[in-house]
């Protein structure tokens, strides 16, 4: 079957198994491919799709140059997997498709329109010892009921461009995405998110920049220290039982907050600036701030500039209903506070 052969030597040139159970093309460069599959070089699924539409502008592979005009992908699943030295199972497929020998003034590009994930599923997990974490574990991360479209996917050279839109999902913790959008670009050096609006059931967040700066991705195995992080946010406003899903110390808060302003630097080296916190209606904080030694939180050293402290009885007694500390939960102590 013409199925058979496609699949058979795109295996051998890949050095993995791929298979589909059929391929089906019609005029105008069209093909669908149903139950599409490729193996990981472990012999784990690496992508799965029962279904895969895809419209054809420009095919020439020996040049590295195709041009689709759409990939809409039905029940997809992507599986990711990081080993300890920080390798993913998707590094074979990304080298397949560099040309490495294209001159500096030759354009070495993957191009594709559109691609629709429907009804589809994602997995992350890396390769390390340690407990489970509570909330959203991102050594150990699966989201199900994945919606998204992708605009304007590129891969030049060794950079990866492309504009996610409509994005929703739930992560088996139980935090769900209701419409993420962002512009997204990856290369050797960097990883940035321009321009996202998040939006959850009950929380929205507007950043303009999250970006991450590194030698290479291997730095992610030392993120505390060897990967600069620069976040800048406008207005977001936050729903705290959601915000613990990535911050557990705000489990057993039901109040929101508002947080705008810059952070930047390592994780164990982080500053702040023009920072502004806003708690449920009364309560405001305009601060500069400078962390180190984070992520050990006890041993952290900490320096905070503050500008402006607003605040009421009533949102302190709120705030503190939660802290473990009777001291600062016994509403006694703010009763005769005025």
């Amino acid at each position: 079957m013409i199925s058979g052969f496609l699949a058979s030597k795109a295996s051998q040139n890949l050095d993995t198994e791929i298979s589909v159970s059929s391929v089906h093309y019609s005029f105008f460069k069209r093909l669908e491919l149903n139950d599409l599959y490729i193996e990981d070089q472990q012999g784990d699924t690496l992508f799965y799709s029962e279904t895969a539409r895809i419209r054809i502008k420009q095919f020439k592979p020996k040049d590295k140059n195709i041009h689709l005009a759409y990939v809409d992908l039905d029940n997809f699943q992507m599986n990711l997997f990081i080993n300890k030295d920080t390798i993913n199972n998707l590094k074979f497929l990304v080298e397949a498709l560099r040309n490495d020998t294209l001159l500096p003034h030759e354009k070495n590009i993957i191009q594709i329109d559109r691609i629709q994930l429907t009804n589809s599923g994602f997995a992350m997990q890396r390769d390390r010892e340690g407990k489970d974490l509570p909330g959203v574990d991102f050594n150990d991360m699966n989201v199900s009921g994945l919606q998204a479209r992708a605009d304007d996917f590129r891969f030049e050279k060794d950079t990866i461009y492309m504009k996610i839109r409509d994005l929703s999902g739930t992560e088996r913790s139980g935090f769900r995405m209701e419409d993420v959008n962002f512009s997204l670009e990856i290369s050797k050096e960097s990883m940035k998110f321009r321009k996202a609006r998040i939006k959850t059931p009950r929380s929205y967040a507007e950043l303009p920049l999250i970006g991450f700066s590194f030698s290479e991705f291997r730095d992610f195995r030392k993120i505390n220290s060897s990967v600069e992080m620069e976040i800048t946010s406008d207005y977001s406003h936050f729903y705290m039982p959601e915000l613990a899903y990535f911050v557990p110390v705000f489990t057993g808060y039901r109040q929101y907050v508002g947080i705008k302003g810059n952070l930047f630097g390592t994780l164990n080296d982080l500053k702040g600036t023009d920072l502004l916190v806003e708690y449920n209606d009364n309560s405001l904080l305009d601060f500069d701030m400078e962390m180190r030694g984070l992520p050990d939180f006890e041993n952290t050293y900490m320096h905070f500039s503050f500008h402006d402290l607003v605040t009421d009885v009533t949102d302190i007694r709120s705030l503190t209903q939660s802290l473990k500390t009777d001291v600062f939960r016994d509403s006694l102590l703010w009763d005769d506070v005025g």
